[in-house]
């Protein structure tokens, strides 16, 4: 499916893009199909990797749009398959023409067509040397520069040491870029409930063991999770600046294209007791959404 140019609009309202991704989901299942009908996870089963995410590229659209409704701007994705945001960004800024880039250690056979014009190329970069994972003949730099905009989606979770990504990707960002991060919350209410009940990040036992990422290919395991200020003093040390953060509820896996059911941004809970919990520890947080399930920052390098 290739893309065609649009009028860029001020605002993109969920409807917008629920009914673009209705069809884009057709064109995720021809390049990178479904979950397997064995998957663990029931919810999963059948499905792309971009309608159980659906929530979280629709969030990423809403905060970087100020970035890509622009003229002149050079994006650069990093982990970049299977390639749905790329497309998110390549349909809503067409107007504006970016130079998309994709970046990443695996892309399948004729990733620039399956992407229809989305991609202006790829970028092969180990971001982890320190993980045993390592591709160890990979570049370590990123052979473009002069990005204006950088997004990483869930990608700092799985790096051993994520500060070299952060200092990379500044190096290859022109002065004023701005960098989108999303990642997991580690102060999300399921694992602070968890952890006073004797659980620990239970959640996450799963994604800590090395396995086959099935539609993703070689899955490189969560090494870590991080509260906000965290990667914030991370990415200060790397030469960026705090734009912006914050959280939402990530609306994982919810039958969001069929309109089963529909994104929320209230705090959920699993039970009444949890409910109870959270309603308790509330006048205690510093910011109100601390205990939703995912995060975002925006930096901007100085």
């Amino acid at each position: 499916m290739t893309l065609t140019p649009t009028v860029a609009p001020s605002t993109i309202l969920w409807e917008q893009f629920l009914a673009w991704a209705r069809v884009e989901n057709g064109h995720q299942k021809k390049i990178a199909g479904v979950h397997g009908a064995d998957h663990a996870n029931p919810d999963l089963r059948g499905r792309t990797y971009f309608e159980v995410n659906l929530y979280r590229y629709f969030h990423a659209l809403q905060v970087c749009w100020p970035y890509l409704n622009r003229p002149g701007q050079k994006v650069m994705d990093v982990g970049s398959w299977p390639g749905a945001w790329l497309r998110v960004i390549a349909h809503f800024a067409a107007a504006h023409g970016p130079q998309v880039w994709a970046s990443g250690l695996m892309f399948p056979d004729d990733f620039l067509g399956k992407m229809g014009g989305a991609c202006q190329g790829t970028i092969k970069c180990e971001l982890d040397v320190w993980s045993p994972m390592c591709v160890r003949d990979a570049p370590t730099q990123f052979s473009e520069r002069e990005f204006t905009l950088v997004t990483a989606m869930e990608v700092v979770e799985h790096l051993y040491h994520p500060g070299g990504m952060f200092k990379v990707i500044h190096d290859s960002m022109s002065p004023g870029g701005i960098l989108f991060l999303t990642t997991n919350n580690i102060a999300r209410l399921s694992n602070v409930y968890g952890l006073l009940r004797g659980l620990g990040v239970a959640g996450n036992l799963n994604e800590l063991l090395p396995r086959d990422g099935g539609i993703l290919g070689a899955w490189r395991p969560h090494a870590r999770e991080y509260a906000w200020r965290e990667l914030d003093a991370i990415a200060r040390n790397a030469g960026f600046e705090s734009v912006d953060h914050g959280f939402y509820q990530e609306n994982y896996a919810l039958r969001l294209l069929e309109q089963e059911q529909s994104p929320t941004d209230d705090l959920l809970c699993s039970g009444s007791e949890e409910r109870r919990f959270a309603q308790a520890i509330a006048p205690m947080l510093r910011e109100p959404g601390q205990l939703k399930s995912g995060m975002y920052l925006v930096l901007k390098k100085v």
